[in-house]
Order: structure tokens, then sequence, then C-alpha cells
């Protein structure tokens, strides 16, 4: 059993973006970021790795994500004008969160081998 801590201080951007095309990012043939909010972002967090097989290892942990305040687009927060322009009802309110983590590693046995003599 092994237990962690971290920390990171950064930057976070919430971004509100439209596009054409038919499924995620990487699909999108034409994009445009609608609206966007950046600043200071800061994390802390712990968790437990526990061991099943010599490469294989549970980890289960959680961290607490500082946002601040940051101000972002909701559903029908965009309006078509009639003169072509856009209108934007943004939101502000904070945005914390915990992030919750469970996975599995598994290490592969490349280089893991001892060399015969």
């Amino acid at each position: 059993l092994r237990a962690y801590g971290h920390g990171l201080v950064g930057m976070s951007r919430f971004a509100t973006a439209t596009g054409i095309g038919g499924g995620l990012m990487p699909d999108i043939v034409a994009g445009d970021e609608n609206f966007g909010d950046s600043g200071f972002a800061w994390s802390a967090g712990a968790g437990l790795e526990l061991p099943i097989t010599h490469r294989t290892t549970v980890d289960v942990g959680v961290a607490y994500q500082g946002h601040g305040a940051r101000e972002y687009l909701t559903k029908g927060g965009i309006t078509d004008n009639a003169d072509g322009s856009l209108s934007f009802n943004s939101k502000r309110s904070t945005a914390n969160l915990f992030a919750i983590r469970i996975g599995v590693t598994r290490s592969l046995s490349w280089g893991t081998r001892k060399p015969k003599v």
C-alpha cells in the first residue's frame, strides 16, 4: 500500500466553441471560440495505490481543483441579432470542483528481463 499527495498551480480556461462537423474536436471542419475566461488555478490531492500483482496496481484518489470565479455561457446563451451580430448572456459563478479518480495501472514487461550470461 502506498499513499501519495500532489499539488499544482497554473492557469485554466473555460471556453464555449461552435463548429461544423460530425463529432468531437478532431472532426471539426470549421470552428470558432465564442466566449472564454482564463485565470489562475490550483489543485491539491491525495490517494492510495494498492498493488494487486507485481505489475498491476489499483489507484484511488481525490483532488480539489480551485479555479475561482469564471464567466461562461450556458445553452441558449448566444442570440443571433437581426443585424447579423451576436449577443452573449454570460453567467459568472465559482468553478471549483472535486475530482474523484479510480484507475488500474498495468506495467509493460519491456526491459524487465535480465540478460542471459
